[in-house]
């Protein structure tokens, strides 16, 4: 999964209720789901919206155990790093954390107008915060010390 591909606002589904048996069973072999989940998928007057919440589930779980992944990799080396560099990696864990959640909450409870707050805040301040300890991770490999 790329860089924000969860929490993007265009996401893009297969049309799975269009699908003969032979092409959704086909489709079925090569997805991700439990043999139980594809029973159920299959049973599914609405197959599309099922796959839909399973897809987001999946995506979502790989997402907050990657955030936390990252979380507790900064605790544990943060004593290591200097103090502006690990704040970036802080700041960029906040702002990631806060667009899952806020992500969940528009899948779950739907609200209207969607929740946006977080996912904006990602999308203007994670980028440069990224390119800011890449750049300083380089200068710092080639320098033979980080700042």
């Amino acid at each position: 999964m790329t860089r924000g591909a969860l929490i993007a606002a265009f996401q893009q589904y297969p049309d799975l209720d269009r699908m003969t048996d032979p092409q959704l069973d086909e489709f079925l072999e090569g997805s991700f789901l439990a043999k139980w989940q594809r029973d159920e998928l299959k049973a599914a007057a609405k197959k599309v919206d099922y796959y839909i919440d399973a897809v987001f589930y999946h995506r979502y779980d790989q997402a907050r155990a990657a955030c936390r992944e990252a979380h507790v990799y900064v605790l544990k080396n943060g004593i290591f790093m200097p103090r502006e560099m690990k704040e970036k990696f802080d700041r960029i864990s906040d702002l990631a954390w806060k667009a899952l959640v806020e992500h969940q909450i528009n899948h779950s409870d739907k609200p209207m107008p969607r929740l946006e707050e977080a996912r904006d805040a990602l999308n203007k301040e994670g980028e440069p915060l990224m390119n800011s300890l890449e750049e300083a991770i380089q200068s710092g490999l080639r320098d033979g010390h980080i700042d």
